[in-house]
């Protein structure tokens, strides 16, 4: 009896241990959806070189000293984005950016893909006095990191996290997502950093995004600084095809900062 429980044991720790190490060396593959850039007539592109290569950013500039920059989701081509931003946001050039590895030179990794955000921020900020910030899922976790490092006049999250580390958590239950995740995206430490109006848009039957991580988020900024919207219906996929989704982005890009 006792040696069968010790083989037992031994065989469960075992299969636990194979399924720690699956999940650590195929973290990658699990996290990131890489989406080629499929190029378009209207599309205009600028060039940020990395240690790499260059990362692509699809824009539309408009002389007017506003600007958006738009951080898309896990699997999305953003240029895709680009025809229905500008009707959107007439005010404001685009800037667009696709991650390493997602039409940009490059494998995808949160440092890296901060660096080149920043380096984008940068070249935007000086042409432009009021930036927007925007992200979608993944890219919410940059762009909370990027407002609260550097001055902007809006943030706009849609479908965000508190971090990967929290969600992959929920998804792996009793696994030790804390020692193997190697890219955490941790934004909840940085919202308190936050000092634009922020928006948070959440969709009512989210699948991947739980609503105690996106709640999470919510109160980690300032009192009063982050408002939610919420679509009832729309599945965190779906959200964009909502008939007021548009409308409402045009009117929170519109917000003046309060920094």
């Amino acid at each position: 009896m006792k040696k069968a429980v010790f083989k037992f044991i031994f065989l469960a720790g075992f299969g636990y241990l194979l399924l720690c190490a699956f999940l650590y060396f195929n973290q990658d593959n699990l996290l990131y959806f890489p989406q080629e850039r499929k190029e378009t007539r209207e599309e205009h592109t600028l060039l940020i070189p990395t240690e790499v290569g260059n990362t692509v950013v699809t824009i539309q500039t408009r002389n007017t000293g506003k600007a958006l920059i738009y951080f898309g989701g896990n699997a999305e081509d953003v240029s895709q984005r680009l025809a229905k931003f500008k009707q959107t946001f007439p005010e404001h050039s685009l800037y667009l950016m696709h991650y390493r590895g997602y039409g940009s030179d490059g494998t995808p990794r949160e440092e890296a893909i901060y660096q080149d955000a920043l380096a984008l921020y940068q070249q935007v900020a000086k042409d432009n006095a009021e930036i927007v910030l925007m992200g979608r899922s993944l890219g919410t976790g940059i762009a909370t990191r990027l407002a609260a490092e550097k001055k902007v006049q809006q943030l706009i999250l849609i479908t965000p996290y508190s971090s990967i580390e929290d969600v992959a958590s929920e998804r792996y239950w009793g696994i030790p997502v804390s020692l193997l995740l190697k890219d955490k995206y941790l934004s909840w430490q940085y919202a308190p950093r936050v000092k634009a109006t922020t928006a948070i848009l959440l969709a009512g039957r989210d699948t991947v995004i739980s609503k105690t991580s996106s709640m999470k988020l919510f109160n980690s900024f300032r009192n009063d600084l982050a408002t939610i919207y919420k679509f009832e219906t729309a599945g965190h996929n779906s959200i964009s095809s909502e008939s007021s989704y548009y409308p409402l982005l045009n009117k929170l890009c519109r917000s003046r900062s309060v920094n």
